[in-house]
């Protein structure tokens, strides 16, 4: 199943948009866990807070309402904020992998009012 890692604290993507229309962006992800800690999550549109959310220690899915207004026609950035990054070889004798580890993206989903997805 294809996958890719938030490498580093933050991660942006850039939706492209012909207009306001979305309502809710939902995700699945995988948080990178290190014994002991709790990853969290702030996620932002355009430089406005939807919200955070502490993540399981598992995969899930997580879902911010977006208020329409906040889309914009053209470019608009959806900014991921963790509360940590590691390194898989720092917190394991057995990975050899330097990359600074948030969470894994399986999907991204944006969805108008009344739709199941988009």
């Amino acid at each position: 199943m294809p996958f890719v890692w938030a490498e580093g604290r933050t991660a942006v993507v850039t939706v492209e948009c012909k207009e306001r229309a979305f309502s809710e962006l939902v995700a699945h992800l995988w948080p990178f866990v290190v014994r002991g800690r709790q990853q969290g999550l702030t996620v932002s549109l355009n430089g406005t807070a939807l919200g955070h959310v502490v993540l399981r220690e598992q995969p899930q899915e997580i879902i911010f309402p977006t208020d329409e207004r906040l889309w914009r026609p053209g470019a608009n950035f959806l900014r991921f904020d963790f509360d940590y990054a590691v390194s898989p070889r720092d917190t394991s004798t057995t990975s050899r992998d330097p990359r600074p580890l948030a969470a894994a993206f399986d999907w991204l989903d944006l969805r108008r009012q009344g739709t199941a997805g988009s």
